[in-house]
């Protein structure tokens, strides 16, 4: 294993008692998995800190902190998570040189050697799972991705192409914000947030999707990927292996040669409902001492 020479940082956001279930069970698989990445600093943003007070993760070592937001915009789409990103990425700003953000259904399975950051690397990032709201590579731009680029001061001449995982579809850059890692003293996640909230205020193109649930689902990741494209040279943006942020829960979506064939042979996974299927077990196959390490902290969760 490389060794770490730089810090790293790991965060995570809990906003139900869910999240709170699952941050646990990441942490430990950090922990128990990651090797000397799991003795790294865990910050938890917390979304209501009298509702969900987070006191195993706490036990676990893990920094607690209260999430600071614009409260009108608290019931958007995933707008808690880029607000505890840019909060977060702030306070470790000059004290770690990467931060990973990772959704709290996510497992760490081996030490996540790639989440480091090279000296001439900014940010490490997966391309998405499906196209959804993707802008396809061969159309011309819609006006929601136009809107977006134009917010996040991107010139659609900058702009490369990447291949959705699991459905292979070529769009315009897009890239998957469940496991990501960034390096804080640039300001990526202030700037994603600052870029995110001006859409959020923009009353005439938040007319347009008002009744388009994908496009505000997904807005808070199209406004990620411009601007890592407008902040950033593509010498700076490292693509992640498949190993990493391995859809899980796309499992038996995904082409045959994409597909894992052993939950061992991961590095990272975001899982999102598959381990609350009775059968997830049977998916893929899974060896001691993942199998059984997975089996006592899933007991009774279904």
């Amino acid at each position: 294993m490389k060794s770490i020479d730089r810090r790293i940082a790991f965060l995570v956001m809990v906003g139900s008692a869910q999240q709170e279930r699952d941050a646990e069970m990441l942490v430990d698989s950090l922990r128990d998995f990651g090797d000397a990445y799991g003795k790294c600093p865990i910050y938890v943003v917390q979304t209501d800190p009298e509702r969900l007070p987070c006191k195993g993760l706490a036990a676990r070592g893990a920094q607690l902190v209260p999430l600071k937001m614009n409260e009108k915009h608290r019931n958007y789409f995933f707008a808690d998570k880029v607000f505890a990103c840019a909060q977060v990425e702030k306070m470790v700003a000059g004290r770690v040189e990467a931060l990973v953000y990772m959704n709290p259904e996510c497992l760490v399975l081996q030490p996540p050697v790639e989440l480091q950051l090279a000296s001439s690397e900014v940010a490490a990032v997966r391309p998405v799972h499906i196209r959804n709201v993707g802008s396809a590579a061969n159309e011309p731009m819609n006006p929601y991705w136009s809107t977006v680029f134009k917010a996040c001061a991107l010139d659609p001449e900058k702009v490369f192409a990447v291949e959705s995982f699991v459905d292979g579809q070529k769009t315009r850059a897009y890239f998957n914000s469940g496991t990501m890692s960034i390096r804080p003293d640039k300001g990526i996640f202030q700037m994603w947030c600052a870029d995110f909230e001006k859409l959020l205020q923009d009353e005439a193109f938040q007319g347009t999707i008002a009744d388009d649930r994908l496009h505000r689902l997904f807005l808070h990741q199209a406004v990620f990927s411009a601007v890592l494209v407008s902040k950033l040279q593509l010498s700076e943006i490292k693509m992640l292996p498949p190993e990493y942020g391995y859809p899980l829960h796309l499992h038996d979506k995904l082409p045959t040669e994409r597909r894992a064939r052993a939950l061992n042979d991961l590095v990272t996974v975001i899982y999102e409902d598959y381990f609350r299927q009775r059968d997830w077990e049977h998916g893929l196959t899974i060896a001691v001492p993942l199998k059984t390490w997975l089996a006592s902290r899933l007991a009774g969760r279904h």
